[in-house]
């Protein structure tokens, strides 16, 4: 057996804490507590700009692309900056999100079964078991509904798989999916990639 940590043993000292040690000790909560607003601001302040950036992204240059009659702009290195090229391309995204509500997400495996993509669909059985009854879990006995098990079935699809097939069917199909039932985005973004 290991000996109990040095931490542990003195919590039952006797000894009163001096002045000075509860000072520092309380202007490192401070500290503590100071770091933790700032890492929470900071942490608002990022999802905010993504934001901003995802609608300048998807919205404003493309539009301004657009306006400009352009898909690509080189930009002029600056002070201690690298070049960099902005570039116009397709957007594709979709997400059967775990917290749809199980109703919409078996509208959305339907519509997937329907337009043949329900070999997209992963599916997971879980079977919830007693302690007392390993050995049968064990063996994944062919009689499990004939134990009376409660089996649930969760069914998936991998947003980059999901997308995946977005894109074909558009690029390749020249087809729109019910982009709502499967949770879909098809736009434009423009990428900005620095040069070499």
């Amino acid at each position: 057996m290991s000996s109990i940590p040095d931490f542990l043993s003195n919590l039952n000292e006797d000894d009163a804490a001096s002045a000075d040690k509860v000072d520092r000790l309380r202007e490192k909560v401070r500290e503590a507590h100071d770091l933790e607003l700032l890492i929470s601001d900071l942490e608002e302040r990022l999802k905010a700009a993504k934001k901003d950036l995802q609608h300048i992204q998807h919205k404003e240059l493309p539009d301004l692309m657009d306006e400009a009659r352009v898909t690509s702009l080189t930009v002029a290195a600056s002070g201690n900056g690298r070049p960099f090229m902005a570039m116009l391309s397709p957007f594709y995204s979709a997400n059967i999100a775990a917290g749809w509500d199980e109703g919409r997400k078996q509208v959305a495996f339907q519509y997937l079964t329907e337009q043949g993509a329900g070999d997209l669909i992963k599916t997971k059985v879980e079977i919830d078991m007693p302690r007392e009854k390993r050995e049968e879990a064990l063996q994944l006995a062919e009689s499990l509904s004939e134990d009376g098990l409660p089996v649930s079935l969760k069914e998936g699809v991998h947003a980059q798989t999901l997308t995946a097939w977005l894109r074909e069917q558009v690029e390749q199909n020249q087809t729109l999916p019910d982009l709502e039932k499967i949770g879909g985005v098809v736009g434009r973004v423009v990428k900005i990639k620095v040069a070499k």
